[in-house]
């Protein structure tokens, strides 16, 4: 029973109160079905340190390759870069525990999906906002949040689906 209370607690103290959402900005009539996907990182709008540009990189490739179940290769390219990004306060946010925006952080991806010959077939822009958690919220959970939205952009647009 002990560790299941410490369990508890601990999953208490990292979890946060993020949000995230998908605004699609150009969408394709054509329907390509593929099963494999590069990511590229382009020239981002704002400043971002190298390391949230790794971390958001290796996010959202451990959601394409391992949890979407898409494999790497040409199929399609999700070609990113930051719009906007606020990395907030973490002691606000645990201060304010949840009420109003005080140390909310934020971002912004503008996706572009590309097919083998490089025209686009969709654009779409991801928001992913950490507000509070019992220990101020990670920053990571907003990235985690707008990966996640992004992998469902391309599953449910984009995705091959073969029956056996």
């Amino acid at each position: 029973m002990k560790q299941f209370v410490l369990i508890c607690a601990a999953a208490l103290a990292v979890s946060a109160c993020g949000t995230s959402r998908n605004i699609v900005e150009n969408n394709t009539a054509e329907h390509v079905r593929v099963r494999t996907f590069q990511i590229q990182h382009t020239n981002d709008t704002v400043y971002v340190p190298q390391r949230t540009q790794n971390r958001f990189h290796e996010v959202l490739a451990n959601e394409f390759y391992r949890n979407a179940g898409f494999s790497y290769g040409d199929g399609i390219t999700v070609r990113y870069r930051f719009v906007s990004l606020t990395q907030g306060n973490r002691a606000m946010r645990f201060l304010a525990g949840g009420i109003g925006n005080a140390g909310q952080a934020s971002l912004v991806i503008e996706s572009e999906f590309l097919d083998e010959n490089g025209t686009v077939l969709a654009t779409i822009q991801t928001e992913g906002r950490i507000d509070s958690g019992l220990l101020g919220g990670s920053y990571n959970s907003a990235m985690e949040r707008a990966a996640e939205e992004i992998t469902a952009y391309a599953r449910e647009n984009f995705y091959a689906r073969y029956s056996y």
